[in-house]
């Protein structure tokens, strides 16, 4: 019994083995920032998702309240035209992109310069940012050496990295200038939950280096 350990609903219903119940009679595996294997044993289904998220009861929620009643006993009938749709609303799903200009006119008198940085979290000793026409490069160091990240302009740009060190795992990122001085990065590992904001504030010289992930523990 753990009804009064948690806030969230589906965190209440009790824990077993390895497995938290959920409210509807079903149980289920989850793990970090909404990895989920949900049984619901009365309609003979499980769903499996996963996610990138914080709020992960919200994701039981919709689960709950849009998944559930729409399923049926029986089979339901095929229904082509609702199909299509559906293909064609998947399609079009993207994460944003940043919001702003393709390039900046002050953007040669930072490209390739390797700025040192202070000690972090995410343990980056140097980084640059080689600015081309159509995409650009990013190259951080580390203490296991150089890694590079091509990356799109206006457009999500597909490669591989082991920036993370988890040898070369795809990555798809994105940027774009959100003021002349101002260059964000858009990085997403897409087999993986993260995909981190990196914002670069260069002056004169210096370069302000924030980071904003989107889950972190």
């Amino acid at each position: 019994d753990n009804s009064n350990t948690q806030t969230n609903p589906d965190w209440t219903i009790g824990y077993g083995y390895q497995f938290w119940r959920c409210r509807h009679n079903g149980y289920r595996g989850d793990g970090a920032f909404g990895q989920y294997c949900i049984v619901m044993p009365q309609q003979d289904a499980v769903l499996a998702i996963i996610g990138g998220v914080r709020n992960m009861q919200a994701v039981l929620d919709n689960v709950w309240e849009l998944l559930l009643p729409a399923m049926q006993p029986e089979a339901l009938p095929a229904d082509p035209p609702a199909y299509e749709e559906l293909c064609a609303k998947l399609g079009l799903l993207s994460l944003p992109l940043p919001k702003g200009q393709p390039s900046s006119p002050r953007a040669e008198q930072w490209s390739e310069i390797s700025y040192k940085l202070e000690s972090n979290d995410l343990k980056l000793e140097s980084v640059a940012i080689k600015f081309g026409t159509e995409r650009d490069t990013v190259i951080v160091r580390d203490e296991r050496g150089e890694h590079s990240m091509q990356v799109g302009r206006g457009r999500w740009l597909k490669g591989t990295t082991d920036a993370r060190g988890h040898a070369d795992e795809p990555v798809a990122a994105g940027g774009a200038w959100t003021a002349e001085d101002t260059y964000e990065l858009r990085v997403c590992y897409y087999e993986a939950v993260f995909c981190p904001v990196f914002r670069f504030h260069y002056t004169s010289g210096e370069l302000l280096l924030k980071v904003e992930p989107n889950v972190s523990w």
